[in-house]
């Protein structure tokens, strides 16, 4: 949802993005929408109530989990999954603190007179960020688009049927994911794409040009973070693990969610230089084929980089539970929870 949709004689026509807003506005084809910040914060379907109970249901569980490392006992492995994991959705928490959630009718502004140009009111840089979607695709077209068909003889059953199987599990989802890289790391000077004319619902990855952090930026820091937070199971290296193979499992899982998270972020470089070589039209060819490669190069990586982070996260998940049919004496002790509280004995 969009927060403000543009109707015209009496049907919802698009979602507006804060440039079409404002140039609307300054048109004299809208009023203000008469509510206040109040009024936007009450339609979110946020509860306070519920929100003080999570918080003191995670805090509990992080002074449960955090003593029990200064204690020398031992740590559930599924336990630091979840506290990784509770940290991380903290974060995201107080960064969208003030954002109302779930809102599910926009607010209705009303177009008074006929304006002309209205598409392209409000989108100041429509002709660079075409220019650069065109780039977009030709770049897309030569790193992840399949060869064209030669007219080569029919195929037999079996080689469809493998080639079903590769197109359906490997090339797909590398397709899909490069698509999506795409679509964020080669926005215009960082930015998401313009919401669509008629679009009713914002775009998937749609990031508003309200703030001096770029969306590039943002996205290198989250990787960090990342591989930040995926980093904390390495604490559990010299934990006592059912087997052998468990040990090795949560090794590889560790190592494949921490290093694609860092990946993503030196590979980010990667892609900025490729698209700085693509913008500038004036360079010489091989400069542009310098380009295609590192794209290309960069692309690769991060595709394989994604589908390595989703194998990781589900080994450490899956080796979590398997952890947990061989733990010792330490792991059921409980603290003595009332000594740290002030009495008299």
């Amino acid at each position: 949802m969009g927060g403000f949709m543009l109707y015209v004689d009496g049907s919802p026509y698009q979602t507006l993005s804060i440039q079409k807003f404002n140039a609307l506005l300054e048109e004299g084809a809208i009023d203000f929408p008469n509510i206040t910040e109040s009024e936007i914060h009450d339609r979110g379907q946020q509860s306070t109530f519920l929100t003080a109970v999570v918080m003191l249901q995670a805090a509990w569980f992080i002074i449960q989990c955090s003593p029990r490392f200064g204690r020398d006992l031992f740590v559930i492995h599924l336990e630091c999954l979840a506290l990784v994991l509770l940290i991380a959705n903290a974060m995201l928490y107080i960064l969208w603190w003030d954002k109302p959630l779930d809102i599910r009718y926009p607010v209705r502004v009303d177009l008074k007179q006929a304006v002309h140009s209205l598409d392209v009111m409000g989108e100041g840089r429509v002709s660079a960020f075409k220019r650069e979607e065109r780039i977009q695709k030709e770049i897309f077209r030569s790193v992840l688009e399949p060869p064209p068909s030669t007219g080569a003889k029919k195929r037999s059953r079996l080689s469809r049927f493998l080639w079903f199987l590769l197109r359906t599990f490997a090339i797909w989802p590398l397709r899909s994911i490069g698509r999506d890289i795409f679509f964020i790391q080669f926005g215009f000077k960082g930015r998401s794409p313009a919401i669509p004319v008629g679009a009713l619902s914002v775009p998937l990855f749609y990031y508003p040009e309200v703030t001096n952090v770029p969306l590039h930026l943002s996205i290198a820091v989250a990787s960090i973070l990342g591989g930040a937070l995926n980093s904390a199971n390495f604490v559990l290296f010299t934990q006592i693990f059912p087997s052998p193979q468990a040990r090795l499992a949560w090794k590889i899982g560790t190592f494949l969610s921490v290093g694609a998270s860092v990946m993503a972020a030196v590979l980010h470089a990667l892609l900025h230089a490729a698209r700085y070589l693509h913008i500038h039209t004036d360079s010489p060819k091989y400069v542009k084929v310098l380009g295609y490669m590192l794209a290309g190069i960069a692309v690769f990586l991060f595709s394989v980089g994604h589908m390595a982070y989703i194998a990781g996260r589900f080994i450490l998940i899956v080796d979590a539970f398997v952890c947990l049919k061989g733990l010792p004496e330490s792991a059921v002790i409980v603290l003595p929870w009332t000594t740290y509280i002030p009495h008299l004995s």
